[in-house]
């Protein structure tokens, strides 16, 4: 009995049995390495010769040149080329240069998508048009296309330097842009990267005259603007606009004011005015000494597909418009400044801090608008911001009519609250359309308030005093019938201080004859 009470408890009886190891059968087969140990010295040579060596690959080749654009802030452009083992987009260059051969013929749209478009991509149809689309693209025609066929266009371009030449190059991307980008509006921000990519690669400036309508919408996605300000500092008013866009921390055209004859004036005058200024301002000491350097390093044409042999890298030093803190400043107080004179010219009292304007820039400004402002002042009335007219109180002039209907009213709502025991001793006029024309002000209150706007604040002060009045219940008293006749009150208390609201001067004065006249 013991014995299967021990058993019971014999936990390891009930696992499963543990195999043992084994020598594998490979152990015999190890043997060590012999090690030559005779004492013989190896040569240098034959060191050498066991060395593991790779050869050089294609990746060492590489070339750099550097030069000094057209452009009066960049500095300096280093081109570093290196040609590299990795070839990607194999035949996509031999077969661009293959379908330079051939002419395009006039086709319907066929559909075409691509994330990468090429070549071998294309059916039938769609080889068709896309040579219809280039043909006439060359020439500055731009019939329907996708972003698709675009992006192909702009590859080939990129990618046969030495079939089409960059000048005509630059220009055919530009013009394809501006032609396409209204019905493609995503390709601006990877063609204000890659335009300027191509022209410092291959030397060739911006073409301003393509870019100019729409440089501030390329100024707002580019993120190198200079390259696209080479013709800023000369007579081009669209480029310094532009410029002035993206380096004024304040835009006029989000003022108040910025509405109706004065808009108009604003929009006129205060970016030619301004102009002048930072026209001066970028040719002063060499056009960009008084800029923020910058270096800049980046590989050309990120994103694009780029079949070329050689990787290009960009090495630029350029000065910043965007970044240099003294020409923000500048420019911003100037445009304040122009909006000042021409809020002067309008008769518009409030002003603009334009703090930090040299005098210089000032007088420039001061000589612009003696010759191109009006000289004669013209009042505008500019209408109050929406907001304000939750805060206006209700236009309801003096009537008669309505004062007796409130006066009544306010009887019977007394009456009904009064209890009937109670009602005896209170004395309760006649109801009537015609109340008195005093509005239920007594004398005193009638006199104050006349004293109160015709001759200020502390000559009513001073008839209370006499007088004997608190001023509180005074000012309460004529607030609560104006309340009724206007819908507001007509003075303000704070303390033991009185004001007189102006806005309902004719109100009162009107209210006041006929009070007077009724006494």
């Amino acid at each position: 009995m013991a014995s299967e009470r021990d058993d019971f408890w014999d936990i390891a009886s009930l696992l499963p049995p543990k195999s043992k190891k084994k020598t594998p059968v490979f152990a015999d087969e190890i043997r060590p390495a012999t090690v030559n140990l005779s004492g013989v010295q190896e040569s240098f040579e034959e060191r050498e010769s066991r060395r593991l060596t790779f050869a050089a690959s294609e990746d060492s080749e590489a070339s750099e040149e550097s030069y000094t654009p057209n452009n009066p802030f960049i500095e300096r452009v280093t081109v570093h080329k290196k040609r590299s083992a990795l070839h990607l987009f194999l035949g996509f260059r031999e077969e661009a240069m293959a379908l330079r051969r051939e002419k395009g013929v006039p086709c319907p749209f066929a559909t075409f998508f691509s994330y990468i478009p090429q070549f071998y991509q294309l059916t039938p149809n769609q080889k068709a048009y896309y040579l219809y689309f280039r043909d006439e693209a060359d020439v500055g025609r731009y019939i329907d296309t996708n972003q698709s066929y675009f992006l192909l266009y702009i590859y080939e371009i990129i990618n046969l330097p030495d079939v089409i030449p960059p000048e005509t190059g630059i220009r055919r991307m530009a013009m394809a842009w501006a032609g396409c980008r209204s019905r493609i509006p995503a390709i601006d921000k990877t063609m204000a990267r890659w335009l300027a990519d191509y022209g410092l690669m291959h030397r060739v400036s911006c073409p301003n005259d393509i870019t100019r309508p729409f440089l501030k919408d390329i100024l707002a996605v580019s993120g190198f603007k200079e390259f696209y300000l080479n013709g800023v500092g000369k007579e081009d008013d669209a480029q310094l606009q532009a410029v002035l866009s993206i380096v004024s921390s304040y835009d006029y055209k989000n003022s108040r004011y910025a509405t109706g004859e004065i808009g108009e004036a604003l929009s006129l005058h205060v970016e030619r005015s301004v102009g002048a200024v930072l026209r001066r301002l970028l040719r002063e000491k060499g056009h960009v000494s008084p800029y923020e350097r910058i270096e800049k390093r980046y590989e050309a044409f990120s994103g694009a597909l780029n079949a070329m042999a050689e990787r290009c890298e960009l090495l630029v030093h350029y000065h910043s418009v965007t970044a240099t803190d003294d020409l923000r400043l500048t420019v911003t107080a100037a445009v304040k400044y122009a909006e000042n004179k021409v809020r002067a010219a309008f008769s518009v009292k409030s002003r603009l801090s334009a703090v930090g304007l040299p005098e210089t820039y000032k007088q420039m400004i001061d000589e612009y608008f003696a010759t191109h402002i009006l000289k004669e002042k013209v009042r505008v009335e500019v209408p109050p911001p929406a907001y304000e007219a939750l805060y206006d109180a209700a236009d309801r002039g003096i009537s008669d009519d309505a004062a007796a209907e409130i006066e009544n009213t306010s009887w019977e709502n007394t009456w009904r609250l009064i209890p009937e025991e109670e009602r005896e001793e209170v004395a309760v006029p006649p109801v009537s359309s015609a109340p008195p024309a005093n509005g239920g002000l007594s004398q005193n209150e009638i006199r104050f308030l006349q004293i109160a706007f015709a001759e200020g604040e502390d000559a009513a002060l001073r008839f209370a005093s006499q007088r004997g009045l608190l001023l509180l219940p005074v000012c309460e008293h004529i607030n609560e019938a104006f309340a009724d006749i206007l819908g507001d009150i007509v003075l303000e208390i704070c303390g033991d201080e009185v004001t007189a609201i102006r806005d309902y001067e004719t109100e009162v004065q009107t209210f006041l004859e006929s009070a007077l006249s009724y006494e």
